[in-house]
Order: structure tokens, then sequence, then C-alpha cells
């Protein structure tokens, strides 16, 4: 039975097309085009973004080693949501912290908010998953998502 060494394959694709593809516009397209035949329903974001630029962002996803990982999208909508509550009176709260990214998203906009004196709640076991039933499904095991409360407070 022979191996086949995807990341080998994948990375001489790339090296190729770089070589072939001077401009990121052409680069783009050529990724939509392998993902058709890799993964059809998967759905690109324009490369475009002004937000993947804000150094301040970039480093709240560095801090937290997002920043090259799969949920940026989703902390610059939190960061922006927070933003059209920052004047509604109330406290925050984040129930399964985790790392406690979310929390201090919450927590900068808490400071920013100039109407109302705001104060952030965190609500984890701090131990992980409990062990999942079949309802659960088989993604997670017991334990998965373990982060101290030392780690959260830094």
């Amino acid at each position: 039975m022979r191996i086949i060494n995807w990341k080998k394959i994948a990375r001489f694709a790339c090296q190729q097309a770089s070589k072939q593809l001077s401009d990121d516009l052409g680069r783009f397209y050529f990724l939509r085009e392998l993902a058709g035949y890799l993964r059809p329903d998967y759905r690109f974001k324009w490369p475009d973004v002004d937000w993947w630029q804000d150094e301040e962002f970039n480093h709240y996803l560095d801090r937290f080693g997002e920043l090259g990982g799969m949920n940026s999208d989703r902390r610059w909508m939190l960061r922006e949501l927070l933003r059209l509550v920052a004047n509604v009176p109330g406290d925050t709260a984040e129930c399964g912290v985790y790392r406690g990214a979310s929390s201090y998203l919450m927590c900068l906009a808490n400071r920013d908010s100039s109407l109302h004196e705001k104060t952030h709640h965190m609500f984890d076991s701090f131990e992980g998953l409990s062990t999942p039933s079949e309802q659960d499904g088989s993604h997670w095991s017991e334990g998965d998502l373990t982060c101290g409360l030392e780690l959260v407070k830094q």
C-alpha cells in the first residue's frame, strides 16, 4: 500500500501557483478553484476585509494565539456587536470562558463604555467538559476545553 504525502503535494501545488500567479487576486481565484475540487461546499470570503489590517485587533488575536486561527471573524463580529451595545445599561457575562478571549473583548468594551459602569461576569468550571453523552456526538471528549483559572486571569 502506498502512502500519499498530501502536505507535500499541496506544498508543491502552492509553490507552482505562486510562481505562475504574481498577484493576490489571481492566487485567490486559484484557491477558489482548488477548493471547488477539494471542498465544494466551502464558502470563501473576499480577501480584502479591512479588519485584517487592524493592528490593535491583530495584537489581540496574537495575544490569544488566534492570529492564524479559524475564529478571527467571529472575534471581530463580537467586537462589533459590543460596540452596538456600548451605551446600553447592564452588565455582561460569558458562560463557558475557556481561555478568556471573548471575555477580554467584553471587558475592553465595558471599560470604554462612556455612559454606564459595567461589570463582567465569567462562569466556567475551568475543568473542561464533562463526559459526553450519546446526544453530544463524538467530536468532544471528557476534559476538552480545560483551561485553568490562572491562565484566564492573565
